[in-house]
């Protein structure tokens, strides 16, 4: 069955009943894509940009008025294609990094917790944990923010629209290593902040809070996040920022 085929190469399901929606309107306007698919209106540009950007839809603008259209096919194989890109990508950084994990897990004790996710409802979970440690005063470390454009629009939505509100609704010192890209690329900082930069071309972003530090690894559309809770990991995570701060610039 086609559904369950695009579920199992990883569309959403929303993204699915778009898809094949499309498949028998052919070129259709938005309110028509919504009737067919059932979506409701303030989801449906949302998932729309998402299809585009795999490759599986196009759109074109015909007297002001936004028509959508399935491209080729053959474009699901390139999507493929692109996913094991994104797995290559995703290992080759968890090996770089695997190292410096090592290093600071010498002193793990026995009830230290490691965790991974996957994918964007993976993320969402992982920060359940950090936010979960949120309250007044808690000091909060990350490195490694790249410019909007690095990111999927739902992960920057997710951040801009949950965490950042959160954090700032809690008094959550913050302090933040951003790529020095980020700088100029006109993204929206995050309010509240004591922000500092650094060239920094790696994939991966570093979260860390009492005694959670959390691995986000960010490449394509599915983000992976090991997230380890152990204060002697945190601690030595902490001391590795504090040293990169004292060379970051404002």
């Amino acid at each position: 069955m086609i559904h369950d085929l695009l579920r199992k190469i990883g569309l959403t399901e929303y993204e699915t009943r778009i898809y094949l929606a499309l498949l028998e309107l052919s070129e259709s306007t938005s309110g028509e894509i919504m009737n067919k698919s059932n979506i409701n209106s303030g989801r449906i540009y949302q998932i729309l940009d998402s299809l585009k950007t795999k490759g599986l839809i196009s759109e074109i603008v015909k007297n002001g008025i936004k028509y959508f259209s399935p491209t080729d096919p053959k474009k699901i194989l390139s999507y493929l294609e692109e996913k094991e890109d994104e797995i290559k990508s995703q290992k080759q950084e968890v090996s770089s990094i695997i190292p410096s994990i090592l290093s600071n897990m010498n002193t793990l004790g026995k009830d230290a917790k490691i965790e991974i996710y996957t994918g964007f409802e993976g993320l969402k979970s992982a920060f359940i944990k950090e936010t979960s440690r949120y309250s007044k005063g808690k000091d909060l470390y990350v490195l490694g923010v790249k410019p909007d454009i690095s990111y999927p629009k739902k992960i920057i939505s997710f951040f801009e629209y949950s965490i950042y509100p959160k954090r700032l609704r809690k008094k959550v010192n913050v302090k933040k290593i951003n790529d020095i890209n980020f700088k100029n690329s006109g993204a929206k900082a995050e309010k509240g902040v004591d922000m500092r930069y650094i060239p920094y071309p790696s994939i991966t972003t570093f979260n860390i809070i009492d005694d959670l530090a959390m691995i986000s690894i960010h490449s394509g559309e599915n983000p992976l996040i090991i997230a380890i809770e152990s204060n002697e990991v945190s601690n030595a995570f902490k001391t590795q920022f504090e040293a990169l701060w004292k060379l970051a610039k404002k």
